[in-house]
């Protein structure tokens, strides 16, 4: 390993296939002496290799976000405006809400899949899972926003202005409750695949793997990405649209 430092990237192709080899003894064996070598070698492996990216690794210019120069990356939410269009409320925190759960939509919904994320069962069951209660959050932000139009209309009666904005709110409050419960649920999920990563890597099973789109799916945000990327973007995605969300613990 001393020639890492002139050659990090034909390093770390030599690291990552050993780390495939000794995966697939570790999982084959059933030798408890011969697993319990290998699994100390692999952390020391994942060790050596995630030290050796964070101090050399060049990614891919295409798939940089910020210049080399920039002290701090963007938050997700300057990222996003860059590439949705605005619905432009008048209320500030419900463009900002809409625009997190439309990229959600759009760009992470797209790699929870059995096809570009693979995992074991159980991950694999709650990867699944999300989808239903995705689509179900997002019915409730359609209604919410379509009775919030409703009320900007002034489509009511005028002795129904006081309850129904009262309900307004409500409706409001019980989304972003349900919002913040589902996004810490994700998150609790990425930062058990990201940690499992870390050590053995037998929860996700291709964190190595290059996401890539058919050209019928268009240009995604995460195309370039390795599966291990797309995870650490979306734990901060998460904890960034929790972040926002500020619910009260006692309220979630």
């Amino acid at each position: 390993m001393k020639d890492s430092i002139l050659y990090p990237e034909e390093e770390l192709k030599k690291i990552n296939a050993a780390i495939k080899q000794y995966t697939t003894v570790f999982k084959t064996t059933k030798d408890p002496f011969q697993k319990e070598k290998i699994r100390k070698k692999l952390i020391e492996l994942k060790k050596y290799r995630e030290r050796l990216m964070l101090m050399f690794y060049v990614h891919d210019e295409s798939k940089r976000k910020n210049s080399e120069n920039q002290a701090e990356e963007r938050s997700f939410i300057e990222e996003i405006f860059t590439k949705l269009e605005s619905p432009d409320y008048t209320d500030d925190e419900l463009n900002k809400f809409y625009m997190y759960i439309e990229f959600f939509n759009t760009e992470f919904i797209a790699i929870l899949s059995e096809r570009k994320m693979k995992l074991d069962f159980k991950y694999g069951m709650d990867r699944d899972s999300f989808h239903h209660k995705f689509l179900t959050l997002k019915k409730h932000m359609d209604d919410y926003i379509q009775e919030t139009d409703r009320i900007k209309e002034g489509n009511y009666r005028g002795d129904a202005e006081l309850d129904i904005k009262v309900r307004n709110l409500k409706l409001r409050r019980n989304l972003f409750v349900e919002t913040n419960r589902f996004f810490k649920e994700i998150l609790l999920f990425t930062t058990d695949l990201l940690e499992d990563l870390r050590s053995l890597g037998l929860k996700c099973l291709n964190g190595d793997d290059i996401i890539t789109f058919e050209l019928i799916e268009e240009k995604r945000y995460f195309e370039g990405y390795t599966v291990h990327e797309a995870l650490q973007s979306l734990e901060k995605f998460s904890s960034e649209i929790i972040a926002f969300l500020n619910i009260p613990d006692f309220e979630a």
